[in-house]
């Protein structure tokens, strides 16, 4: 077995991953909604295909074939006043999310032109694909996420990946955003074109409205929903998605700042 990363003189091989995985409590049928940042976690020792490929299929080891991934492949495409197209539009998530959504083996993206996700096994046709009213409308990614209990893996980091906030503060309909609508053309995976338009949810200006991560982390670890494990150079972070919206949802109500940066 190929070591894949070395750490701080140490190698890390694949099971010593699985074994991370396992002791963040991953198991059999998880839906897992995976945020990474890979660059920290060390030196690669294997080529960018196996090394991805490997990450991959951890994950699906651990969480079995009834178990499913997903990955935000967000492209801001609407926002940018570019056309999206589910096939060819890239991801701008890092080289973990254009693998997953490049690699052969099935799987679906969302039709949403700026916050996309590729999922992929038991419950993927469970997510709907279709282009929402908003980019976090009931019946989103995020909110099935919470329908399945699934998870939040941040992979590599505990600063970023932190856009389930922003679900949270569409749900709480925090005033110092609001709905700007854009349009574009949607191209599907049948090659078929078609206008389209989505609002999303935006900070206003010259209003506290910037997400504050730290505050954002100190609910989460109150709630004792912040389980972070040392991985490699940097940590791999678990999060319970019903348990996130509930406490955001109860801060937001005590405090409609909760979130964002003073």
């Amino acid at each position: 077995m190929k070591a894949l990363l070395k750490s701080h003189e140490s190698l890390i091989y694949p099971k010593d991953l699985n074994y991370t995985l396992e002791k963040l409590g991953l198991k059999q049928g998880d839906t897992l909604c995976i945020h990474s940042e890979l660059f920290r976690l060390g030196e690669v020792l294997v080529s960018k295909q196996e090394f991805l490929q490997s990450i991959i299929d951890s994950f699906f080891q651990v969480i079995g074939n009834k178990g499913t991934l997903i990955m935000p492949t967000f492209s801001y495409s609407f926002n940018r006043y570019k056309n999206y197209d589910k096939i060819h539009t890239k991801s701008t998530m890092g080289i973990l999310s254009e693998y997953f959504r490049t690699m052969a083996g099935g799987g679906i993206r969302t039709d949403d032109p700026i916050f996309s996700f590729f999922i992929k096994g038991y419950r993927q046709n469970d997510f709907t694909s279709k282009l929402l009213k908003t980019c976090f409308s009931s019946g989103c990614v995020y909110d099935k996420l919470v329908e399945f209990q699934g998870k939040i893996i941040l992979f590599g980091t505990d600063k970023l990946g932190y856009t389930f906030s922003h679900f949270c503060e569409e749900k709480a309909k925090v005033n110092y955003k609001f709905f700007k609508e854009f349009q574009g053309i949607i191209t599907d995976e049948n090659s078929q074109s078609k206008k389209a338009k989505i609002q999303c949810y935006l900070r206003k200006e010259n209003t506290k409205s910037d997400l504050d991560v730290e505050k954002q982390i100190a609910i989460l670890k109150q709630d004792n929903n912040f389980n972070r494990i040392e991985f490699a150079n940097s940590c791999i972070v678990c999060i319970d998605a019903r348990k996130y919206l509930k406490a955001n949802l109860k801060a937001l109500k005590k405090d409609k700042f909760a979130l964002v940066k003073d």
